[in-house]
């Protein structure tokens, strides 16, 4: 049932001004967003409207850069880390918004990095909350313009954590779209959730709607990066067939 830091109401508040700020950035129409300065509101990158081939994310803009929503973002992660759970109802805010994120991405993104950024390539977290916390704490934290983030799919399963790992890359991709990049894996995918244990975490932890939201922003993963036109990033490695050509999978 909780203890005293599960109720306490500066961390309660932290939390709803966060979703209430994912809320406004991505779900209500322009005109019902409100016009004061928010917290975590970001406008999208140029690029990821554009759903050609070409659609790709720059290198953000100041509203990515802005230092209290990075501050927020970190608090965030840190709480998911110490063992607390967002609300379902929360959850399913971060959850819609990503939805809307990830539906403005083609199957292919082209990422551009500027020279004087950094991208780490993150491999298989496999539900390692401790895992991904060691890749911030060597990494460092997205920041548009400086220091960028590709998580290479196969987010979920085999590990304890998989919805706290999915709730803080959804959180990061939300907050800070032009820095953070997510590839799907094969275990993004609702038969391998089945069978390798995300799907009795979640609804041991939220519900069935949960765990269904989830598969929305499952089907909605870009398949593979292309970072400054040079590098080729996918989960699944090369094709098995001679001949395919990267529009075939855009």
């Amino acid at each position: 049932d909780g203890n005293d830091d599960d109720k306490d109401p500066a961390r309660a508040e932290a939390l709803e001004a966060f979703v209430s700020e994912l809320a406004e950035g991505w779900l209500p129409t322009e005109a019902e967003a409100p016009q004061a300065g928010s917290l975590l509101k970001c406008r999208r990158c140029s690029g990821h409207s554009d759903q050609s081939a070409g659609a790709g994310r720059q290198d953000g803009n100041d509203d990515d850069k802005d230092p209290a929503r990075a501050e927020a973002l970190e608090a965030f992660v840190s709480e998911l880390a110490e063992g607390w759970l967002p609300t379902e109802a929360d959850a399913l805010w971060l959850l819609s918004s990503a939805v809307a994120v990830l539906s403005r991405l083609p199957t292919l993104v082209k990422l551009f990095v500027p020279p004087e950024a950094s991208l780490h390539v993150v491999g298989d977290l496999h539900g390692q909350y401790c895992e991904l916390m060691t890749v911030l704490s060597l990494c460092g934290m997205p920041r548009a313009g400086s220091n960028m983030l590709l998580f290479n799919g196969d987010f979920v399963d085999r590990g304890p954590r998989s919805v706290e790992v999915m709730l803080a890359l959804l959180a990061m991709l939300v907050s800070q779209p032009c820095a953070v990049a997510l590839n799907r894996g094969n275990h993004e995918f609702p038969a391998m959730s089945r069978h390798y244990g995300f799907e009795e975490e979640t609804y041991r932890k939220y519900s069935a709607d949960v765990f269904n939201r989830f598969q929305d922003v499952f089907e909605r993963l870009p398949l593979a990066t292309v970072v400054n036109d040079s590098v080729f990033v996918a989960h699944g490695g090369l094709f098995r067939s001679d001949n395919v050509r990267l529009s075939d999978i855009a």
